[in-house]
């Protein structure tokens, strides 16, 4: 009898998904994160995560193995967007290297290729030396120190901590109990330092450090160094309450003025008495000029005479008390003056455009609306003055940024321009009392829109040699064609140029890769233009004329000899010549 029907299905055709291993993570203090692809690690259950470009099929899954052995199948990570997938691998075999992949395989069998390989380097043993903490160094004026003693004070709460004994360009791991506060780097000898710490409270740290490998283990803890951070303030506020000109036109200088007193008188208040050993400091765009006097017969008024011999510029004063210590209060506000003697005499042009497109690079038409100006000044800027443009006429001004010494300079306008719009840049020097300079304006127009002139082409008829000086047939391989402009159009004919090309494709259109014969063809006031094409060899060509603007838009018109879109150029240096006779029975011959 007949056996029932078995139906065996064979599939060797392996799923189509690429999976990728993205990222290792490390979880195991002291060094956690992304492990790098060859990188260290202590951690060994290290979280492995990728991605797949496709969905998994029915009965697929992701398979991770370990330096060429199976270790178990990664989950699919829940999101949106990118497919993702997870494993977490627990690793028993000890410190080694290890190189991971995964593959994709079907429920019977099928796999992917192996995925991109992901290198770590697994190291659970910590070094076995120790540092040595030999200093901290106090970087907060205005007592800076190179080294404050261990048990010392510092009002600095972010001082740096150095040392030897490190490993040779390892890494120092320093704490302040049991809280890391910065990872050092060592050189060649050992030598390290922290540059700053993490920040420090008000109180004792004692601090210690640690040699730590690639991977992030801790060596022996080096001796400890103690340093108690004071960084109480004063409690007075402080205002400049004016800054005073008793030369030339006298009387306060308001907040941001200009003067052109070179020793003016800086006064001020405080919001209660100086304690002991508190003083009143004065400082100059930074840099400490003075201490002030309180005003006799007062507690909370002072002033400061700035005799440090000013020259023309811009200051900015502040204030603050400090205390013994070096601890200051709150700076007060700053308060600016410009000291100017002079007003400018630098012009400033704008001289190019970038792209200023069309037959010319300088005539400032172009179809670009996105602009970068570049100019020239006629000699470089000093320290008081910067380089400025509008864009409204003069209403509001833009600082150009000019490099110290150069007299060029670039402005990119991050306007989107107008189509077919005129714009005018202008531009001056000005100092810091707002005195302007020579004013210089530079006219831009933005043309995107094609001429619409309508234009002839033709074959001279001295070009168009043979049985009829009609038929576009010639053995001329340099024929003359010439044709005219509209006057009545968008544009004067003067204004545009002529583009001969060989529409080779017949579409009417000037594409990319096609023979241009010639361009930049003048047109003269009443529309006429005529040219001598370059030698051709014998063929049909189908020979279109387009007109440009300035600005290099082509024209919305193009045509073909004698209007037509199906006349072509033959060149035939085999053409029969036309004789003409004088009457019936006449005979060609030679004398």
């Amino acid at each position: 009898d007949k056996s029932t029907d078995f139906t065996l299905t064979i599939d060797l055709t392996a799923p189509d998904i690429t999976p990728e291993i993205t990222i290792i993570i490390d979880d195991v203090v002291e060094q956690t994160g992304d492990v790098l692809n060859n990188g260290y690690t202590n951690d060994t259950t290290p979280t492995l995560k990728g991605t797949l470009s496709a969905a998994l099929g029915d009965g697929d899954t992701i398979k991770v193995y370990r330096n060429g052995t199976y270790v178990g199948d990664a989950k699919l990570t829940t999101g949106t967007g990118t497919i993702s997938w997870e494993f977490v691998d627990n690793i028993t075999t000890g410190d080694a290297e290890y190189t991971y992949e995964v593959k994709v395989v079907d429920k019977v069998g099928n796999a992917t290729d192996s995925s991109n390989q992901y290198i770590i380097n697994l190291d659970t043993v910590g070094p076995t030396t120790k540092p040595t903490i030999t200093g901290v160094a106090d970087n907060v004026d205005p007592i800076i120190s190179d080294n404050i003693g261990n048990g010392g004070i510092t009002n600095d709460n972010t001082p740096a901590i150095f040392g030897t004994g490190a490993e040779a360009n390892g890494r120092v791991f320093v704490y302040d109990g049991l809280v890391l506060v910065g990872i050092a780097a060592a050189d060649a000898l050992g030598n390290w330092r922290l540059e700053e710490t993490d920040k420090l409270d008000d109180s004792l740290h004692t601090l210690t450090a640690y040699n730590a490998d690639e991977a992030g283990n801790l060596g022996p803890v080096s001796n400890s160094w103690a340093i108690t951070v004071d960084t109480g303030v004063p409690t007075q506020t402080v205002s400049i309450t004016g800054v005073y000109d008793d030369f030339g036109v006298t009387g306060n200088i308001i907040n941001g003025g200009t003067t052109d007193d070179e020793s003016p008188l800086i006064q001020g208040k405080i919001s209660a008495a100086l304690g002991a050993n508190e003083v009143i400091e004065v400082w100059r765009n930074g840099v400490r000029v003075g201490i002030a006097t309180i005003v006799a017969g007062e507690t909370t008024l002072w002033s400061f005479e700035d005799k440090t011999g000013l020259i023309d510029g811009k200051y900015t004063y502040t204030a603050f008390v400090i205390d013994g210590a070096g601890n200051a209060g709150p700076t007060s506000a700053g308060y600016d003056i410009n000291l100017i003697t002079k007003i400018p005499d630098t012009v400033m042009l704008v001289t190019k455009i970038t792209d200023d497109t069309g037959i010319s690079s300088s005539d400032f038409i172009t179809q670009d609306r996105s602009l970068t100006l570049g100019g020239t000044l006629s000699k470089a800027l000093d320290a008081s003055e910067e380089a400025q443009i509008s864009l409204d006429g003069g209403n509001t001004w833009i600082t150009v940024t000019v490099n110290a010494g150069s007299t060029e300079w670039v402005y990119i306008d991050a306007r989107t321009l107008d189509a077919d719009a005129s714009y005018t840049y202008r531009t001056r020097v000005v100092n810091l009392a707002g005195n302007g300079g020579p004013i210089s304006d530079r006219d831009v127009t933005i043309d995107n829109t094609g001429p619409t002139n309508a234009i002839t082409l033709n074959l001279a008829a001295e070009s168009d040699n043979g049985v009829s000086s009609t038929d576009n047939i010639t053995s001329v391989v340099t024929p003359t064609v010439d044709g005219t402009v509209a006057l009545s159009g968008s544009d004067k004919p003067e204004d545009l140029t002529i583009t001969l090309f060989d529409d080779q494709n017949g579409n009417g259109i000037l594409d990319a890769g096609e023979t241009i014969f010639a361009e930049g063809i003048a047109i003269d006031a009443s529309g006429n233009w005529t040219h001598d094409l370059y030698s051709l060899k014998d063929g049909t060509y189908n020979l279109k004329a387009v007109a440009y603007d300035k600005a290099g838009n082509q024209g919305t018109v193009i045509t073909g000899l004698d209007g037509s879109t199906t006349s072509k150029l033959v060149i035939d240096h085999n053409q029969s010549q036309k004789v003409n006779g004088e009457s019936t029975g006449d005979r060609l011959g030679f004398k």
